[in-house]
């Protein structure tokens, strides 16, 4: 794998209350400033171009605990 993070995602058959359920995923990355150098690499900006419009995404990046 290029950029080394740990995946994880919300179980399918999750209990949500909206008629619109999303399903959560996130990956655990090094530090907040990794993340970032990840996230405006040439290589995650080509990849997010050819996903195109298929889905809405909301990308945070967020120091954890």
């Amino acid at each position: 794998m290029r950029f080394s993070g740990r995946s994880f995602a919300s179980p399918e058959n999750d209990v949500q209350d909206t008629p619109n359920p999303a399903r959560a995923v996130g990956v655990s990355q090094y530090s907040v400033e990794h993340a970032q150098r990840v996230h405006d690499s040439a290589a995650y900006q080509e990849a997010m171009a050819l996903l195109g419009n298929g889905a809405e995404r909301d990308i945070r990046i967020v120091e954890g605990v």
